[in-house]
């Protein structure tokens, strides 16, 4: 049986802890996304940051944490300048 979410919901939530309508984020606009087990817990990982880094501002920062087992996985610094 389908989970049905209730996006309007959790939009409303989302304005809330970030001060804005998520569905108006546009590339470039951010300064700084923190996001937590986004490696470990999302299967498409790599695309996931790739939209957050696609949001940063130029000289924007990206902070991942994550204890997930990350074999092979290296830091490899993002030039958003």
């Amino acid at each position: 049986m389908p989970v049905e979410i209730d996006l309007e919901s959790k939009t409303d939530r989302l304005k809330q802890a970030i001060g804005c309508d998520p569905r108006t984020l546009r590339e470039g606009l951010l300064r700084r996304i923190f996001t937590a087990y986004s490696l470990s817990m999302i299967p498409q990982w790599r695309s996931a940051l790739a939209k957050a880094i696609s949001l940063l501002a130029t000289g924007g920062e990206l902070h991942v944490v994550d204890f997930g087992g990350q074999v092979g996985c290296r830091l490899v610094p993002i030039d958003t300048a």
